[in-house]
């Protein structure tokens, strides 16, 4: 495969889903666990509750769209995003860090 051909096909990639481009290269290159992965997947999911409204964000991610992306459970996304809207900084270094999983956080937060 040439050069030309390679680039070609890596913009065709890339311009259909650029956030998934990154989020899968990202995945494959760090070692993550289901925790940390909802902790990305909650600071991804920005698209607030409810019907979308006629001038949402075109880049809006829903809390569903970013658990698949992750490969987590959309209850994980809701349990990290309840860690970082009402964790200390310290519990969410340590669910980031991987130290605690993000159910307990949830809990205790």
């Amino acid at each position: 495969m040439s050069v030309r051909n390679l680039t070609l096909l890596l913009v065709g990639i890339i311009s259909e889903d650029p956030l998934g481009f990154v989020v899968s290269l990202n995945l494959k290159r760090r070692h993550l666990d289901t925790a940390q992965r909802a902790m990305v997947a909650s600071r991804l999911a920005n698209m607030s509750e409810g019907r979308p409204s006629k001038t949402a964000e075109i880049s809006a991610v829903s809390q569903p769209a970013a658990a698949q992306m992750l490969n987590v459970s959309r209850e994980s996304v809701q349990f990290a995003k309840k860690v970082l809207d009402q964790g200390s900084e310290e519990l969410i270094q340590k669910v980031d860090a991987g130290k605690i999983a993000v159910s307990t956080v949830a809990e205790l937060a």
